[in-house]
């Protein structure tokens, strides 16, 4: 369906018809309204980002800190069964 639309909107005329007003109108609105849509998703995502950031650095633990229980676990000898 909106392939038709853009298809319909975005059609070259040729210079022997005559330019509807009322097509050019909404064929101007459409565009508007796509690219303002586009604007406030662009805007959405940005700040989600900004809050996802945030919320990662408040609440993650930091791993360049050593973990004694992790070390000590790392060089604890394991049995090899065989």
């Amino acid at each position: 369906m909106m392939a038709v639309i853009l298809s319909i909107v975005s059609r070259p005329v040729s210079s022997s018809c005559a330019r509807d007003p009322i097509g050019d109108a909404l064929a101007h609105a459409a565009r508007e309204s796509f690219m303002d849509g586009w604007e406030v998703m662009a805007f959405f995502t940005c700040g989600l980002s900004a809050i996802a950031v945030v919320l990662i650095l408040r609440f993650m633990p930091p791993r360049h800190e050593p973990l004694p229980e992790i070390d000590a676990m790392a060089y604890e000898a394991v049995p090899l069964e065989g």
